[in-house]
């Protein structure tokens, strides 16, 4: 079922994904072993060739850097949790990618605001807990990827990053009070309206939070092909999410839902439709208009063997999962 998820997402995602540069890394190194620290020679090569994979820091040596190479166009720093503050140059004029992970950071720097051709910012795994207005400086940002952190909400502001094509804020924090359910998480409750004002927007990715809705606005990301939304706090879903006519993929897994808008059968492009472990005993009767469904995931919902017979019978190229292959 798992494989079978990622799978169909893998294969929209990376039709769309943005190219980040091969220095990311694709999966979290080995916690318990950390990295041999980046020594002076290994700096001053990367220096050299403009971009910088750096592990293990306690500091970022920025005047050395920036003596020797302004032109960098690649910060990638990395299992540093001695590394608790962070001042780039305003000097670094070419930098379009930049990755903090793992690191003791509290707070994004206030010079990341600074660069004017930052195009992929992916902040992950550090304990910031704030996402300032600030960010609306970052006019030229294509991907914005804030995974694991305490943040708890969103700015107004995002909705000024006009450039933006990818989006993902997830969460791996979970509640920790007495008697909350194991898969709560304690992520974003909310989105901001302007989210819809995000016009350009392919990949929306909102997994492992708190939401209990998304504001009709989402309505208006006419670009979106992927949104994912799993394991979150949705019972219902506006009708203006009818108007996403490019939509490939509709992630909803694991949230309290209990019925999909009519308009869903307006998804005419939509390829994948997970709908596992929500609380859904119905689907809409428009849903046999989506004749591109490729593959639709109803394990653990309270659809009946009938109805999803019946279903079959009326979607005969769609993929019915429901814990097996539905005949």
């Amino acid at each position: 079922m798992k494989k079978l998820r990622l799978a169909m997402l893998s294969a929209i995602f990376l039709s769309t994904a943005i190219p980040l540069p091969a220095q990311m890394p694709g999966r979290d190194a080995d916690p318990h072993q950390m990295p041999r620290p980046t020594t002076e020679a290994d700096l001053n090569r990367m220096i050299k060739q403009g971009r910088l994979r750096l592990q293990n820091i306690s500091e970022f040596p920025t005047e050395k850097i920036a003596a020797e190479n302004k032109m960098l166009t690649v910060i990638n720093i990395s299992q540093s949790p001695k590394l608790t503050s962070l001042q780039l140059s305003e000097d670094f004029q070419q930098l379009h990618t930049l990755q903090i992970s793992e690191t003791g950071i509290t707070e994004i720097p206030a010079s990341v605001f600074q660069l004017a051709e930052l195009k992929y910012f992916v902040l992950r795994k550090n304990p910031v807990a704030t996402i300032p207005a600030q960010i609306k400086k970052l006019q030229k940002l294509e991907g914005l990827n804030l995974q694991y952190l305490p943040i708890q909400e969103v700015p107004a502001e995002i909705g000024q990053l006009h450039q933006l094509t990818r989006l993902e804020i997830s969460n791996s924090y979970r509640s920790v009070k007495p008697g909350s359910p194991a898969n709560e998480f304690t992520g974003i409750k909310t989105l901001p309206k302007s989210i819809g004002q995000l016009s350009g927007l392919k990949n929306l990715i909102l997994d492992h939070n708190g939401l209990e809705n998304i504001p009709k606005e989402t309505g208006n990301l006419a670009e979106l092909t992927m949104l994912s939304l799993s394991d979150n706090k949705l019972k219902t879903l506006p009708p203006e999410i009818g108007k996403l006519s490019k939509l490939e993929a509709l992630e909803l897994s694991n949230n309290p839902l209990t019925a999909l808008p009519a308009s869903i059968g307006n998804l005419e492009s939509l390829k994948l439709l997970n709908l596992s472990y929500t609380s859904i005993a119905k689907l809409p009767e428009n849903i046999i208009r989506l004749k591109n469904l490729e593959t639709l995931l109803v394990s653990g919902t309270k659809l009946t063997d009938e109805q999803l017979s019946e279903l079959k019978k009326k979607m005969p190229h769609t993929r019915i999962f429901n814990g097996k292959d539905v005949e």
